[in-house]
């Protein structure tokens, strides 16, 4: 399904959200930009890439695949940060190994496993946009989450931000409805009409 006029018309306060919830932040940088704009673009792709590759491959291959690479390209980097990183490993003696660091490596690496499957199963019931859209709200809700969990000073253009990306994602969903609606109206008039003659 193709998105109508009023579902991108409904992307422009997502995008305005956004830009206005970063901009007022004290840590804005046009390189931080640059690299969060790349993201947000290299993202999307990935999503076209499944929706292409989903008819030829299995969605549980394409993930465990996704997900053996990107943790062989991670143990790579993990063994050379810790061999040239700050702390080099030829500096620390084995038994400074921290118990908890282990125990938080193995959750975030649960997490981020958990994650990545949530992502793929909802990429494959949803057409893109909207994925887009409810994971722009993932990032404001894990935004509002860090600042009540650590106590960060909100500023004002910051929270009118997020409530005009929030209600731009909330006027999609409503588009979205009222377009799936309307289609499956007129497909059951059609019907009727094809009937009757």
């Amino acid at each position: 399904m193709t998105p109508c006029r009023l579902r991108l018309l409904a992307l422009v306060p997502i995008v305005t959200g956004v830009y206005l919830s970063a901009i007022s932040n004290g840590a804005f940088s046009i390189v931080g930009m640059i690299i969060t704009m790349v993201a947000n673009i290299a993202f999307p792709l990935r999503a076209a890439l499944v929706k292409r590759l989903q008819p030829f491959m299995s969605l549980h291959v394409m993930f465990y695949s996704t997900l053996y690479y990107a943790m062989l390209l991670q143990w790579l980097l993990a063994g050379l940060w810790s061999i040239f990183g700050s702390q080099p490993a030829s500096s620390r003696s084995i038994t400074s190994a921290n118990f908890k660091e282990l125990v938080f490596a193995l959750v975030n690496g649960a997490f981020f496993y958990l994650y990545h499957w949530c992502s793929f199963v909802v990429l494959s019931s949803t057409d893109m946009v909207s994925h887009a859209v409810w994971n722009a709200l993932r990032r404001v809700t894990t935004i509002l989450f860090s600042v009540w969990y650590f106590g960060l000073a909100l500023h004002r253009m910051n929270a009118l931000g997020m409530v005009v990306a929030c209600t731009g994602a909330l006027v999609y969903a409503k588009t979205l409805r009222w377009e799936r609606q309307t289609s499956q109206l007129l497909g059951s008039l059609l019907k009727e009409t094809h009937q009757i003659v």
